[in-house]
């Protein structure tokens, strides 16, 4: 059930296809932007001629007949998990993970309002008059909203609401509101006193989504227990029951109320909107659907799934007419070959990409339902493998160039928080949340060390690049170890800095180790006696990770505010300045040539940066 409910994906590798979003400049200095984020949810504008479509990275801006991204709003600082139109169509209300609310001009899409909530957002409303805004969050309570002056009219609290509210919609005459929170059920309020009406009670797992019939006389809902129910709201009577044998992620009416369109894992289920027949299904998506929307006119449906992947349906023939890729984001790290010419990269939708470091284009997508939560990633230093590590105590092992899944090591002790290879390549080294690290031989699986020392979580280690010593720290610690490897004893524990430590690196050389530890200072430290050697004051940048270049005279930082920079190694003297991410940088890297470099922010977003 918890794998349903985190929308597990099937194996799927794909041929590169090419980026189609050209049209959206990227940032001053970049090469490439890997992936465009995932996507939450999407609607037509009320012409049919723009999709919008609201992911991790920000609200993408659809050309609907030509199928090309033609703008990128990015004011949100978290993945936008749900957006509306008023019932004009002049404006556009998208909220997110953060608790904040924006309003946009549909002409310009010149920003408007802001509204914060102290909760994470996950469903937003619009009244039928478009003068109110409702607003679920996790904190089990739902605010409705002023549209035109952003203030808050009342708060509905109840104790029939538990916990995250997945789902909201206003009946078509507005006097009802209706919300799906996690005890399975589906409750109805008075959308003006907030008073109570009904729960409308059958499913037997989270109702993912939900909708009123466009004359009110109906209420759908769809679960991934695998069905899609009819019910009706003044009774709360349940009228009809389908099961696909598949989960529902998704259910939307068509604007006319005559249709029914359902998302399951891969398949989307097209229903009669009054009777719940089914009658048709369309094939082509490889993963769950989170997200479906009618064109205005009714001719098209169009999906977006966790494969990455915008599919354009044609109704009447359910035919795929077009697909937008490389919808692929919040990953959670990324690694280079050591010959810097591939970056691999996990994400939290269960997708692990293959890119092109050189051209920035998608060359491949594997994964299965062993990929739970993907991490972290290391790369064999041969370049032909990469170690995998989910939330999850296992350890896999893929084959980068044919997506095939080789091995699992199981039964680890302690849930892994990151992993590295030897250089030599016949070790893969972990640290876990049980505060051990522990090194594992590569062909027989076998953990022929464990060391402690740590009081918290190990979230990083490093080689050093003679495969002698490597470098651990923990979650909420303000010091670094150094190991010998040979012998599993600690050789050094360097000590001084103000915060807890973040990132750390070693010179190619292997004598300095330089450590960032989210303040002002980047920490040098000699290697051999373990003693500090400087640290590099960097003013305004409050540095989150950092990296050597290949030829040790550069250090490349990711700070706070979304900045990368490449600094002289001993001065720290800020020779190149970087900005397009929109939070903070939590991981960068050289490439092997020293021409370029990946960041990754805190949103999953991926950049490759041009340094010559």
């Amino acid at each position: 059930m918890k794998r349903r409910m985190l929308f597990i994906l099937v194996v799927i590798t794909l041929l590169h296809i090419p980026i189609l979003y050209a049209e959206v400049p990227l940032p001053d200095g970049a090469k490439a932007l890997l992936g465009k984020g995932k996507i939450y949810d999407m609607a037509y504008t009320n012409d049919g001629t723009q999709l919008v479509v609201a992911s991790s990275m920000g609200l993408w801006i659809y050309d609907a007949v030509k199928f090309e991204a033609i703008k990128l709003l990015t004011k949100h600082s978290g993945p936008i998990m749900s957006i509306a139109f008023t019932p004009d169509g002049k404006t556009l209300v998208s909220a997110d993970i953060d608790g904040d609310v924006h309003l946009w001009e549909t002409d310009t899409y010149t920003h408007i309002r802001e509204i914060n909530q102290s909760f994470p957002i996950q469903s937003i409303a619009i009244s039928p008059d478009g003068r109110t805004l409702a607003v679920g969050d996790a904190g089990a309570e739902i605010s409705l909203w002023d549209m035109k002056t952003g203030k808050r009219k009342i708060i509905i609290q109840s104790d029939k609401i538990e916990g995250i509210i997945y789902g909201l919609a206003f009946s078509p005459n507005g006097f009802v509101l209706a919300c799906a929170t996690s005890d399975f059920k589906i409750h109805l309020f008075d959308s003006v006193t907030g008073g109570y009406i009904h729960a409308l009670a059958g499913h037997r797992f989270v109702v993912l989504s939900f909708a009123f019939s466009p004359d009110g006389g109906t209420l759908m809902s769809g679960s991934p227990e695998g069905t899609i129910r009819l019910w009706d709201p003044v009774t709360a009577e349940q009228k009809h029951v389908f099961s696909p044998g598949s989960s529902i992620y998704k259910v939307v009416y068509s604007p006319d109320g005559s249709l029914i369109a359902g998302g399951g894992f891969g398949d989307i289920y097209l229903l009669d909107g009054n009777t719940g027949e089914h009658k048709k299904t369309f094939s082509g998506h490889t993963a769950p659907i989170g997200s479906l929307a009618f064109s205005t006119d009714l001719r098209t449906i169009s999906s977006a799934s966790n494969d990455g992947t915008i599919r354009f349906w044609e109704v009447v023939s359910a035919t795929n007419t077009h697909t937008i890729s490389d919808h692929y984001g919040e990953f959670t790290s990324f690694a280079w070959s050591a010959d810097g010419k591939t970056i691999v990269s996990p994400s939290h939708g269960l997708n692990v990409c293959v890119w092109d470091a050189t051209t920035g284009e998608l060359k491949s997508v594997f994964g299965n339902d062993e990929l739970f939560l993907v991490y972290n990633v290391a790369y064999h230093p041969d370049g032909k493998t990469v170690a995998l590590v989910s939330a999850e105590k296992d350890i896999t092992i893929w084959d980068v160039e044919t997506g095939e899944h080789l091995r699992t090591f199981k039964g680890l002790a302690g849930e892994i928080g990151c992993v590295v290879y030897s250089p030599d390549g016949k070790t893969i080294t972990t640290g876990s949340k049980d505060a051990a690290i522990r090194l594992m031989d590569v062909k027989t699986g076998e953990v022929t060390k464990t060391l402690m020392g740590h009081k918290e979580e190990v979230t990083s280690i490093i080689y050093s690049p003679d495969g002698k010593t490597f470098a651990s720290c923990g979650w909420a610690e303000r010091s670094i170890r150094l190991w010998n490897v040979e012998t599993g004893e600690q050789k050094h524990l360097l000590q001084g800095h103000e915060l807890y430590v973040r990132d750390i690196s070693f010179s190619p050389d292997g004598r300095t180790l330089v450590s960032a530890d989210e303040t002002e200072n980047i920490y040098l430290w000699d290697v051999e006696t373990g003693e500090k050697k400087g640290a590099l004051d960097m003013d305004s940048l409050v540095v989150k990770c950092v990296g050597y270049s290949p030829d040790g005279g550069r250090l490349v930082i990711g700070c706070v505010d979304g900045t990368v920079a490449v600094l002289d190694a001993v001065t720290g003297a800020v020779q190149k300045r970087f900005t397009g991410h929109s939070v903070e940088v939590s991981h960068v890297s050289f490439g092997a040539d020293g021409a370029s470099i990946a960041s990754r922010s805190e949103d999953g977003v991926l950049y490759l940066w041009d340094v010559r």
